[in-house]
């Protein structure tokens, strides 16, 4: 009778060094899986951030292009029909057009400085929000795989115990 509770006091460790060593290579894919996931959406969240920032400074790119002809325009215009102003106008008139167009750029600079700095904070929130849940879900994942050791060590335990109580009857 002893000979049998003690193989089967045998069978139940190697058993459970087999769940054991399953549990740990489980826990540790699920890791690996989790660690992968999260460097896959830190990467796209930085490709769309990047992307944003593209579209910033093309827009900013095409209204710097828009007031540059313009300027151009409006300076070709006065040039084709100076001969309609006053002499003494002409220099006066020019400059008049172009501080205009200057302060025009100066606000639109400005606008895109303005835009940019909210884009940057905007972010940043995005990021520390996916740290938050990244870090959040990887502390429910380490409470889940520090349940399921716990459990097989009460099972061990349980099994243990009874082998014992048999043992000693």
């Amino acid at each position: 009778e002893k000979f049998h509770i003690n193989q089967r006091s045998e069978l139940h460790h190697e058993e459970m060094q087999a769940r054991r060593a399953m549990l740990d290579d489980h826990n540790v894919r699920e890791l690996e899986l989790f660690t992968k996931h999260n460097e896959e959406q830190t990467k796209l969240l930085d490709e769309q951030h990047q992307e944003k920032f593209m579209l910033r400074t093309q827009q900013n790119k095409a209204a710097m292009d828009k007031i540059a002809s313009q300027r151009q325009e409006c300076i070709a215009f006065i040039d084709a029909n100076i001969d309609k102003l006053p002499i003494s106008a002409e220099p006066k008139f020019k400059d008049q057009i172009n501080n205009l167009f200057d302060e025009v750029v100066e606000v639109e600079q400005k606008t895109n400085e303005t835009a940019k700095g909210e884009l940057s904070k905007l972010m940043e929130v995005e990021q520390e929000k996916l740290k938050a849940a990244q870090q959040e879900f990887k502390k429910e994942l380490l409470i889940k795989q520090d349940k399921a050791v716990r459990e097989l060590d009460t099972l061990d335990k349980a099994y243990a115990s009874v082998l014992s109580v048999q043992g000693a009857l």
